[in-house]
């Protein structure tokens, strides 16, 4: 056993997965210190596995089963490794190099912040150009409201309208991969088909779990958004005593369903679900905690959508107590942003893309820092 051996500098991590160990050329079990890279790495079946807390493994190797036999860089930061998200078509989105932009289309008549303003293809396709040249890396397309407390429901046959003809002329004029935003099975399969090469749940396969079934078969990537009750009673609903436990206790239900209609778990990507069935105070605690909650995913890429939500119109309210518009809740937008980027979230859902991917930026440079754990000599 090493346990004793261990230099008090070094960080533990939690077991580290089969197919992480491998990557690094690992055995499951060894019982020596063994150096790679920067990094010194201790293993037994007792004392688990160790890393110095440095920045980063530079790996080639050729047959590794996480570079898909491709030399690659890969990079540990408290056991979080660069990975791809796999998506339609055959392709991949690199996870953890930097924090992706999904910019949000929606082509609907009474989403809560731009509600009719891109409800006809044209202008639909307009934004989703301009948040291309801003910088998104997804355009997530949206044809039915999930604003809390006063959607209405939309048949499939009006969501197919409504979202068809952006995604088709989007997907001809543009290689940015494209998010269908639906609950619906019938909706995902006509979506990835016009090229659509990943579906956003926001019931996370509670309302159409045969979702998981049309991901499969395309290889589309899937987001799974924890949510509870439907969009219109959801603020009605009592809160529950441990979000963070709710959340992912729900989650590791719905990754359940996905994998067992095939979904394969390198197409998944996870979603907290700000705003959806929570309290004011539940909603600052899963940006605040949501380290915590991402430890209980260390396979899944995260994703999370705050932007212009309405905890944040409670918080920005003004001295008549009225709270803040939609429109002006930029700055409160980007704050969180922040925060989830600094806590571990790869991929941030927003309305601004242009701020947003300014933010990301910044917010990428300092994560790097803080997770390096080294000085850098001031500059100005």
């Amino acid at each position: 056993m090493l346990s004793a051996a261990v230099p008090p500098d070094v960080r533990k991590v939690c077991d580290l997965p089969i197919s992480f160990r491998s990557a690094l050329g690992l055995r499951p079990h060894l019982k020596w210190k063994q150096k790679v890279g920067p990094f010194s790495i201790y293993d037994s079946s007792v004392s688990g596995c160790h890393l110095k807390p440095l920045t980063m493994i530079q790996m080639k190797n050729e047959n590794s089963p996480m570079t898909n036999g491709k030399s690659s860089s890969i990079s540990l930061i408290m056991g979080d490794v660069i990975k791809e998200w796999q998506i339609a078509g055959g392709r991949a989105l690199s996870i953890g190099a930097r924090t992706l932009v999904m910019g949000v289309l929606n082509v609907t008549p009474d989403s809560f912040s731009d509600g009719n303003l891109f409800l006809s293809p044209d202008k639909a396709l307009a934004h989703a150009e301009q948040m291309i040249a801003e910088g998104a890396d997804i355009i997530d397309v949206g044809g039915e409201s999930t604003r809390p407390g006063g959607a209405f429901v939309v048949s499939p046959e009006e969501e197919l309208k409504r979202v068809l003809p952006v995604i088709r002329q989007l997907a001809k004029r543009s290689t940015v991969p494209i998010s269908i935003d639906t609950t619906k099975a019938l909706v995902a399969q006509a979506a990835l088909d016009a090229g659509a090469s990943i579906v956003n749940d926001v019931s996370a396969l509670r309302f159409d779990s045969y979702i998981a079934v049309e991901v499969a078969n395309s290889g589309a990537g899937l987001v799974l958004m924890h949510s509870r009750g439907t969009p219109g009673a959801m603020h009605g609903l009592p809160p529950v005593t441990d979000i963070i436990d709710e959340v992912t206790s729900s989650l590791l239900s719905s990754i359940s369903i996905a994998e067992g209609g095939g979904v394969k778990r390198e197409s998944i990507v996870i979603d907290p679900g700000i705003g959806f069935g929570k309290s004011q105070e539940q909603n600052i605690e899963l940006i605040a905690k949501l380290d915590e909650l991402m430890a209980a995913f260390p396979d899944f890429p995260l994703l999370i959508g705050t932007s212009r939500k309405s905890f944040l119109g409670r918080m920005l309210k003004n001295a008549d107590g009225v709270d803040a518009p939609a429109d002006n809740r930029l700055h409160g937008s980007m704050v969180t942003i922040t925060v989830a980027i600094l806590h571990g979230a790869h991929i941030v859902r927003v309305h601004d893309v242009k701020a947003a991917v300014e933010t990301v930026r910044v917010a990428d440079g300092i994560k790097a820092i803080r997770k390096s754990g080294v000085s850098q000599s001031s500059s100005h």
